[in-house]
């Protein structure tokens, strides 16, 4: 990273140990130095696995909890596989009707394929069933 330098100056953005050596060079009988940083990760990711867009203020949207993401997206699929919500914005959550359309989805059960990145992790692919209750 750098030679003939008393100081460096380093950005290490991916999660985990990493070791970092200083090798002295044409200095007879220095030793190198090392240290261990542990690099501990920034974001978030929750998801819940009901919700009821039955018309009271409480969990009318689906929508996942992230913080500190690189990339999101996720699918909703109802039992017969067929896509009934997408985003790529997970402020952006599902109204329980077909692509939000207006045009309700039935209690039950439902499919969630979550892919997402949060920063300095590796890419994560999360399958939930959910349940949407209208009573």
């Amino acid at each position: 990273v750098a030679t003939n330098s008393a100081s460096v100056s380093l950005s290490v953005n991916e999660v985990g140990v990493h070791k970092l050596v200083a090798v002295p060079v044409d200095v007879p009988c220095a030793q190198k130095a090392e240290v261990s940083i542990q690099v501990e990760p920034i974001g978030s990711v929750k998801v819940y696995n009901i919700f009821t867009p039955n018309g009271d203020p409480a969990n009318e949207v689906y929508k996942v909890d992230i913080d500190g993401y690189e990339d999101f997206n996720i699918q909703i699929f109802d039992k017969n596989s067929q896509l009934v919500f997408a985003s790529e914005n997970p402020n952006v959550g599902w109204n329980g009707t077909v692509l939000n359309q207006g045009i309700d989805c039935p209690s039950g059960e439902y499919f969630v394929k979550l892919n997402y990145k949060l920063i300095g992790e590796s890419k994560e692919i999360k399958n939930v069933r959910i349940e949407l209750k209208r009573e």
